[in-house]
């Protein structure tokens, strides 16, 4: 295993979230700090087992795993929640507002079946992009371990964990979702179904045939 470690990301997006405050965005972003360093601690430690040890017991795999797999979801939804956070409206850019209008009819349902699925949420909402029916879908999560369906990229990610809403909202969840959906940038949306989409291009080869093993998400 690689002893590489993260490096946390910057968002100057943060500040001028609409909607959020900058205290409640500066203490969500030190939570995000705190998964990096998680990550980084256990990635430390099965390294170091790994040089003492020659190779981990069960026990080891059971609980650092399983611990380091939770860590590095957080991170990567983390970092794609905030990646997305606006300042100002900007509107679907060409490419998104087609594949929206092919999965969902129109850019009202589609927002709306998102809505839905965010305030539904225990933990997260994503929009992703399946690469096996080549069609975006709104799915929810529990918490940021499981992300729900194998073969897809998430191109967009909500997070309904109490941190990210109850500082400015309280139990207002819905007020929440709508003042993050109101400000995303969507343009960023559409730069991830584009790189999305290009994967899966990649994945099919020179022939057009679908791969039935590409890992993402």
């Amino acid at each position: 295993m690689s002893c590489r470690l993260l490096k946390p990301r910057e968002f100057d997006n943060l500040a001028h979230a609409a909607g959020l405050s900058r205290d409640a965005m500066t203490e969500h972003y030190q939570l995000y700090l705190g998964f990096i360093d998680k990550a980084n601690s256990l990635t430390e430690k099965i390294c170091e087992r790994q040089h003492v040890r020659g190779a981990l017991d069960k026990s080891d795999i059971a609980n650092l795993k399983g611990d380091l797999q939770f860590a590095l979801a957080a991170v990567r939804n983390h970092e794609l929640y905030f990646d997305l956070l606006g300042e100002s409206k900007t509107a679907f850019p060409a490419e998104l507002s087609a594949a929206v209008e092919e999965a969902f009819d129109c850019a009202d349902g589609f927002l709306q079946d998102l809505r839905l699925t965010a305030v539904s949420s225990r933990g997260w909402a994503w929009t992703v992009f399946d690469l096996s029916t080549s069609r975006l879908w709104n799915l929810s999560g529990s918490q940021s371990g499981h992300f729900p369906l194998f073969n897809a990229i998430p191109i967009l990610a909500v997070d309904l964990s109490d941190h990210a809403y109850f500082y400015d909202f309280g139990l207002r969840r819905g007020a929440y979702v709508d003042a993050i959906l109101a400000h995303l940038r969507w343009d960023r949306v559409g730069r991830n179904l584009q790189a999305a989409m290009r994967l899966q291009q990649a994945a099919n080869g020179p022939e057009g045939v679908n791969s039935p093993l590409v890992f993402a998400g």
